[in-house]
C-alpha cells in the first residue's frame, strides 16, 4: 500500500488541486466552466484531478448530471490547511487579502 502523505503531497503540488477543492468547499464548482477553460484547465486534467479527490476521500460526488461534488469529512479538515496556508501568504505576501474567495476570483489567478 502506498504512503497516503506521500499521494496527499503529490496531489497538493498539482496546479490545479487547491484551487479545485477551494471552488468544492465554497460552492462555486459547476463543472468544466469558461473561467475554468480561459485559465487553461483542460476538461482531461479537470476529470483526473476530481477522480484523484474522490480516490483520497477529499470530495464525493452527490450528482451525476450535472456533476455536483460536496467535501467529505476529511475534505472539510483539509480545506482548514488550504485556509491557513492563504492565511500565511495574506500576511507575508502584502497581498490582497482573500481568506473568503477562491483562487479563481483573484484578478492575478495563472
Amino acid at each position: 500500500m502506498p504512503c497516503s502523505t506521500l499521494s496527499l503531497t503529490h496531489f497538493i503540488g498539482k496546479k490545479w488541486s487547491i484551487v479545485l477543492l477551494e471552488e468544492i468547499a465554497l460552492g462555486k464548482f459547476n463543472g468544466f466552466n469558461k473561467v475554468l477553460q480561459k485559465s487553461g484547465l483542460t476538461p482531461k486534467i479537470l476529470s483526473a484531478q476530481l477522480k484523484e479527490m474522490e480516490t483520497l476521500n477529499l470530495v464525493k460526488r452527490v450528482c451525476l448530471k450535472p456533476a455536483k461534488y460536496e467535501l467529505t469529512e476529511r475534505g472539510s479538515e483539509f480545506k482548514k490547511i488550504i485556509n491557513q496556508i492563504k492565511a500565511f501568504n495574506n500576511k507575508w505576501d502584502n497581498s490582497e487579502l482573500c481568506q473568503d474567495r477562491s483562487c479563481l476570483e483573484c484578478k492575478n489567478f495563472s
